[in-house]
């Protein structure tokens, strides 16, 4: 059986293809860095150039039990943020992001929520409902649109801007 791990790594990550056949000693396939593009604040991971590793490789198990597992963690992170200290600022955006249109309607939503008194790890939570929300608005668009340098930010870049300042 292939399997494929996973090292996000605090600065950069790698992954890695293991070969386990029947209690023998497993043997590694092959392994990477994980792949990025742009350079300092723009870098990211190249999904694309993960994608087509992965697929070279076709692992028996590269995730679904874990991302099932990293989906609870998350269902269990929001559930921790709406019955929390900052229930009602939570239970705004999540009303918000259940009737999303338009990323211009959620921007002007975020700036109207009170973020300074939020903490790190709730403002991290909903980032993440806020990314997965715009990513479902996307759908059949480009899955990655941020502005570049010489650009007006796109809408999650605001919204990660407003958040963190009033964050801090």
């Amino acid at each position: 059986m292939k399997i494929l791990g996973i090292d996000p790594g605090a600065v950069s990550g790698g992954c890695a293809i293991v070969m386990i056949d029947d209690g023998a000693v497993p043997q590694l396939v092959d392994a990477i860095d994980l792949p990025t593009v742009g350079v300092k604040a723009k870098q990211r991971i190249d999904v694309l150039a993960l994608r087509t590793w992965i697929q070279q490789h076709r692992p028996d198990r590269a995730d679904a039990r874990l991302l099932r597992a990293w989906r609870a963690w998350h269902a269990e992170q929001l559930q921790e943020a709406l019955v929390g200290l900052h229930r009602d600022v939570m239970e705004r955006l999540m009303a918000q992001l259940k009737d999303l249109r338009t990323a211009r309607e959620l921007v002007n939503a975020i700036e109207t929520m009170d973020w300074s008194t939020v903490d790190a790890n709730t403002r991290l939570i909903a980032l993440h409902e806020i990314n997965v929300a715009i990513c479902k608005l996307r759908l059949g668009q480009e899955p990655i649109d941020d502005g570049l340098w010489h650009e007006p930010p796109r809408a999650y870049q605001l919204i990660k801007q407003i958040i963190s300042q009033n964050g801090r």
